[in-house]
């Protein structure tokens, strides 16, 4: 059985509820779990980019978070965020939280045969550069991380630098129920189009900002921040606090940023 708490999500998995937050569900069959992913990765994905819905799911020694995005499941280790996800199937995600796909991995390993043992072996020149074949799992986790931290700098660099070049002008809205109207009223998700290599923007009504661009493969390349309301001149605008992205709002359904325009998702 699986102790299973739903976050931002209807208690069948199949739409988001933003802001609803965490929802105990009890323990669960591996069926019944199973039902529960088979849902969970069919969300629509304006629902899904706005909510950041996911299912933690406990054993009695595990702990695993699982997200979605373009009809995949991205499945994390509870204990190491800053870990990257495995891009698995529903099957491969139980097997993964029932320990199942752990016993295999960690299976006697293949002896050689007995004609390998003793064949001569021509020993290489030791390099002083450490190898992926020669790494500590640990070390590994670490340069994953490393890696993962930079492609998603290197897409804020590539994609949404021009958004942040300049923010003179800039000035935010003092009166706190005044900007807390405005984030209201312009909260959604913006993109540029459905393609990969396409940008979109998230912002909550609460004041998280996502920066996202759609790949052709995996789930969509994503920086988060948070933002404040202002205005550039007479226009309404936001600003993001780390990435300085700025957004000038032309209405309700379009932003332009970085010399692009986002239309806002129904």
């Amino acid at each position: 059985m699986f102790r299973t708490t739903l976050v931002n999500l209807a208690p069948d998995g199949s739409h988001a509820q933003p802001e609803t937050g965490p929802r105990y569900l009890g323990e669960l069959s591996r069926q019944a779990v199973g039902v529960l992913l088979d849902r969970f990765c069919t969300l629509d994905e304006a629902e899904n980019a706005k909510a950041d819905p996911e299912i933690l799911v406990e054993t009695r020694r595990l702990k695993h978070v699982v997200r979605t995005a373009q009809g995949r499941l991205h499945l994390y280790d509870a204990r190491d965020p800053l870990a990257p996800a495995h891009v698995l199937t529903v099957e491969e995600v139980l097997a993964e939280i029932d320990g199942s796909a752990l016993a295999m991995r960690t299976r006697s390993p293949f002896t050689p045969p007995a004609e390998d043992l003793i064949a001569p072996v021509e020993v290489a020149p030791v390099s002083r550069t450490p190898s992926a074949e020669v790494l500590r799992p640990s070390n590994r986790v670490a340069l994953a991380t490393v890696a993962l931290s930079s492609a998603s700098y290197l897409i804020f660099c590539l994609f949404f630098a021009d958004a942040g070049q300049s923010v003179d002008g800039f000035v935010p809205v003092a009166d706190e129920p005044t900007s807390e109207s405005f984030r209201t009223e312009l909260s959604g998700v913006y993109m540029t189009g459905p393609q990969p290599g396409d940008h979109g923007i998230a912002l909550t009504a609460d004041g998280n900002l996502k920066l996202f661009q759609n790949n052709a493969q995996g789930a969509p390349s994503l920086i988060r921040d948070t933002y404040r309301i202002g205005h550039v001149g007479s226009q309404i605008s936001a600003r993001g606090t780390e990435t300085k992205v700025t957004l000038r709002f032309d209405g309700k359904t379009r932003l332009t940023s970085g010399g692009e325009t986002y239309h806002r998702l129904p």
